[in-house]
Order: structure tokens, then C-alpha cells, then sequence
């Protein structure tokens, strides 16, 4: 569409480029005028947030009566596994929010034994004073040793 269009019946419409803080969009606008009356405005924008680590859109409208609508959500990435995303809808002159957060799969510990015969790193003593980090405990030496401890 070209960025202004001329339409019978009085019609003007077009694109215009909207810059607000770190906010550029294009706002599609239409200017209506009937015979006898006072020409009315209506519109809509997509606007992009990237504000930081922060993204989002929000579309933005509003008709010839005055009212103006949205919807749009915003996720910012706490951690590489936590994103949270606000969501926040416009209508009839009420916000109403909403939320998720969403948590990738988070490794809280290792499988053991693992399919591949895994090991456990344990501190171990010799004594007072005489600790010592053995990595190479053999999974069949721990479980012997559970089994004579704790039978059941």
C-alpha cells in the first residue's frame, strides 16, 4: 500500500512512522469524512519491544468513536532456563494482566548409575583432619556396600 491513499467518498488513509523512546513502528491511519460531518481518525500499530534482554509486541488500535483496544505480551530471560512473559490486554478502559513462566528442563542431579556405568564423587576420611575426594568409586562397590549396611 502506498504510504497515503486517496478513496472515494472522502476517504484519506496511509502509513506513518511512530518513534517514542527505544519504540519504532509504522501506524496504519485512516481519515474518514462523510458529507455534514466532522472528519474521524482510526488506526492501528504492531510495535516491537526490544528493550534490553526484554522482548515483545503490542498491537494498538483505535476506531473512529474513540475506543482503543491492545494485546501484547513482554518475556525477559532471568536465567538461560527461566523466562517469565507478562501479557497485558486492553479493552473497554480495563487492563487485564496475565503471566507464565516458562523453566526448560533443569538438570537437579545426575543419573546414577548412569547407562554408561556413571560414578558419584564422594568425600572420604582417613581419619581426623584427612579427608580426601575420590571420583573413581565403582557403582558396584557402592551398591555391595548399601546392600550390607541397610538389608532389608
Amino acid at each position: 500500500m502506498p504510504a497515503l491513499a486517496l478513496h472515494l467518498g472522502q476517504l484519506v488513509e496511509g502509513d506513518a512512522a511512530i518513534q517514542w523512546r527505544k519504540i519504532d513502528s509504522i501506524m496504519h491511519v485512516a481519515y474518514r469524512r462523510k458529507d455534514g460531518e466532522d472528519g474521524k481518525f482510526s488506526g492501528k500499530a504492531d510495535v516491537d519491544i526490544v528493550v534490553g534482554k526484554a522482548i515483545g509486541k503490542l498491537g494498538l488500535n483505535f476506531d473512529e468513536a474513540g475506543n482503543y483496544w491492545g494485546k501484547g505480551s513482554i518475556s525477559y530471560p532471568v536465567t538461560k532456563d527461566i523466562t517469565p512473559t507478562l501479557g497485558l490486554e486492553l479493552k473497554d478502559h480495563k487492563v487485564k494482566a496475565s503471566g507464565e513462566v516458562a523453566v526448560k528442563d533443569i538438570e537437579l542431579s545426575k543419573k546414577w548409575p548412569s547407562p554408561q556405568g556413571g560414578k558419584l564423587t564422594f568425600i572420604l576420611t582417613h581419619g581426623i583432619g584427612q579427608s580426601f575426594v575420590a571420583d573413581d568409586v565403582p557403582s558396584s562397590e557402592v551398591l555391595s556396600f548399601l546392600k550390607e549396611k541397610h538389608p532389608r
